[in-house]
């Protein structure tokens, strides 16, 4: 008798281990499912802001130094010798450039078109801060526009095409 009751108490500790072991494999599950859900979530607002960026520099065009320093008065952010950097919270709302506290950052630089002098283009970057405050890269966007052509008037005035 005493050889059955151990044999069923050795059986229940089994069934515990095993049921033990799942649920810890089921725990991990909903942990991986939501980190990815967050770091999904982040790659979706950073795609936001940068499609943001891209259409304000586009719809400023002309030379990328006109183009970025307007998307810096319009969407905030920082121009400087070239180069329009943006730094944002979580929620995608910018905020001042020399803050520590923030979570996204955005940077666009002119990059060069060899084959088409009309043109200029601006690669706009997304940057993720992760949970050990480390920059980390999301992807990349390059957006493109025509520069206006000057012609020469016979009366001596320019005109636009």
């Amino acid at each position: 008798m005493k050889q059955k009751t151990s044999l069923v108490l050795m059986e229940q500790m089994v069934m515990l281990l095993v049921f033990a072991l799942a649920a810890a494999v089921c725990l991990q599950a909903f942990v991986t499912a939501d980190r990815l859900s967050r770091q999904s979530e982040a790659r979706d607002q950073a795609i936001v802001l940068v499609q943001s960026a891209a259409e304000v520099i586009r719809h400023y065009g002309g030379d990328t130094a006109h183009a970025l320093s307007a998307a810096a008065n319009t969407l905030g952010g920082h121009y400087e010798q070239g180069v329009w950097q943006m730094r944002c919270d979580k929620d995608g709302k910018p905020v001042t450039f020399d803050s520590a506290e923030y979570f996204y950052y955005l940077k666009a630089e002119e990059v060069s078109i060899d084959m088409l002098s009309n043109m200029t283009a601006v690669r706009i970057t997304a940057e993720m801060v992760n949970d050990k405050e480390e920059e980390v890269f999301l992807f990349e966007v390059k957006v493109a526009w025509q520069l206006e052509n000057k012609r020469s008037d016979p009366r001596g005035a320019e005109n636009y095409e």
